[in-house]
């Protein structure tokens, strides 16, 4: 492991040697001195470093991550008997730390059904906990029902209310929280919004894997709130509830391999974390998704259809014929990692296989308008990351797509013939950006956008409708345009 990876698994904290000359020094008269002459972000003195942060400081500087790092290569290299072996082991040490007071935090997805499996292996009556966001594929749901000893639990606020609220979850968790953090800057955040702005910490030492890369700075600009509380609302308080009124204490599904944060928790406090906040207990850390496609095939171990079927390739590597995730299926995280060298994203994806789903949240809750400004304001190499799916065509050109779009079949299917006159469509420098509709508080909306310099309403076609997925709300572009082009205040997509 070399410096630069240990240093981000420092946790945006200071790197190795600084961490841990903080950490060895006294906090007497010197000290005090010292950090006198050192000012935050805020003009203050930082605050110490805490508890978790000295033992990470200290580990790291004792190549106790190194040597962590080095065995979890060692664990993942096991064949997948070995890893069974081993996760049954942790399984049993973890059920007898805790009295039996247990329970599987069960997804429903091929992840946590290996998880489930194992556990009961051994212990069968361990309960399984779901929690139902409502997001879920019908297809989990159904297995989900159908598995023993189940719990459900339900989040306090529905999807829609979590996005009216915070925000849409974009890009990935740390990037939405930076976004949110650096768009509502206060007195109180001025250390941690350097840190996403700058990757400098509270110590005013560069630190790595906390600043949000250029390519995603369009977001700052968003007429829409970016947020990652979501996974917090929707699944994370409920389990925590959970927890405190059984007293069980779960057994998660997480993998070192699904990402950095899962890969540095696991260094920190490996598959039975007694020593966190919240312990929970990940027997499955060291294994790698292809062992958990590899025991699914090889054990026929139950998972939703919505998988299709496990394949091996001929170079030897398992896949799943249908969909590869089954999480929130509204969820926006990671989307620029779908779709590579051609293939659907999860939208285009949601779209073939559950039609009514997709409508949903691209026309009922607003995500297709979501996606469609970030195609239009992102850099050029990520625009192909928001294709919503469902789409008539991708671009402004193509003969054979505009043919398809003003077919009596698509006209038939989208935009019924006697609405077409209720629709118009806004011409920006001779550019058309999106359509509005005649209505309640109509004339109002065509006063200001005809008063604004090089706009002009034009009646709709049923193209325009088509391609610019008419709905009875100005779109967030034109909302944007109005913005630039005039000082004028009002809420975001109003009703018209």
């Amino acid at each position: 492991m070399d410096a630069s990876t240990l240093q981000s698994f420092c946790g945006g904290v200071c790197d190795v040697e600084q961490m841990w000359s903080i950490k060895r020094a006294p906090f007497g008269t010197r000290e005090k001195k010292r950090h006198s002459m050192l000012l935050d972000a805020a003009g203050n003195v930082p605050a110490p470093l805490t508890s978790f942060e000295r033992r990470l400081a200290e580990k790291t500087a004792n190549d106790g991550m190194k040597r962590a790092m080095e065995a979890l290569s060692d664990k993942q290299a096991l064949p997948l008997e070995e890893k069974i072996a081993l996760s049954l082991e942790l399984i049993h040490d973890w059920y007898k730390a805790w009295n039996g007071k247990v329970s599987v935090s069960y997804s429903g997805g091929k992840d946590s059904s290996v998880l489930l499996w194992l556990v009961r292996q051994v212990y069968p009556h361990v309960p399984a906990v779901f929690g139902h966001t409502g997001l879920e594929y019908p297809e989990v749901v159904r297995l989900v029902l159908d598995t023993p000893n189940h719990v459900i639990l339900r989040p306090s606020m529905r999807f829609s209310e979590v996005i009216r609220r915070y925000g849409w979850p974009l890009a990935s968790k740390k990037i939405a929280r930076g976004v949110n953090i650096v768009r509502h800057p206060t007195d109180r955040n001025q250390n941690i919004t350097r840190l996403y702005l700058e990757g400098i910490n509270r110590y005013g030492i560069p630190v790595h894997g906390y600043k949000i890369a250029q390519q995603w700075r369009f977001l700052f600009d968003a007429p829409f709130e970016v947020s990652d509380k979501c996974c917090a609302v929707m699944k994370k308080d409920p389990m925590a509830a959970y927890e405190r009124s059984s007293g069980n204490r779960p057994f998660v599904g997480t993998m070192a391999s699904d990402s950095k944060q899962r890969q540095r928790t696991y260094l920190q406090h490996g598959c039975n974390a007694y020593d966190m906040k919240r312990p929970r207990s990940a027997p499955l850390s060291f294994w790698t998704e292809q062992d958990v496609l590899h025991c699914i095939q090889k054990y026929g171990i139950r998972i939703p259809s919505v998988y299709g079927e496990i394949v091996r390739t001929q170079d030897g590597f398992f896949s799943t014929a249908g969909v590869s995730r089954t999480g929130c299926l509204f969820c926006c995280f990671g989307l620029s990692l779908d779709g590579q060298q051609g293939a659907s994203n999860r939208f285009e994806l949601l779209a073939e296989s559950h039609p009514k789903l997709h409508q949903f949240v691209m026309d009922r809750l607003g995500l297709r308008e979501v996606l469609l400004w970030c195609r239009e304001n992102a850099p050029a190499r990520l625009t192909k990351t928001f294709r919503c799916g469902g789409e008539l065509f991708d671009n402004d050109t193509g003969d054979d797509v505009m043919q398809r779009a003003t077919s009596k079949e698509s006209k038939r299917k989208y935009w019924p013939e006697q609405h077409l006159k209720a629709w118009f469509v806004v011409v920006v420098d001779g550019n058309k950006i999106g359509v509005i509709q005649d209505g309640m508080g109509f004339s109002r909306e065509k006063n200001r956008l005809s008063g604004l310099k090089g706009i002009e309403l034009l009646p709709a076609t049923d193209t325009d409708l088509v391609r610019f997925s008419a709905k009875t709300k100005l779109s967030s572009r034109i909302v944007s345009v109005m913005r630039k082009r005039a000082a004028i205040t009002f809420p975001d997509n109003p009703t018209v």
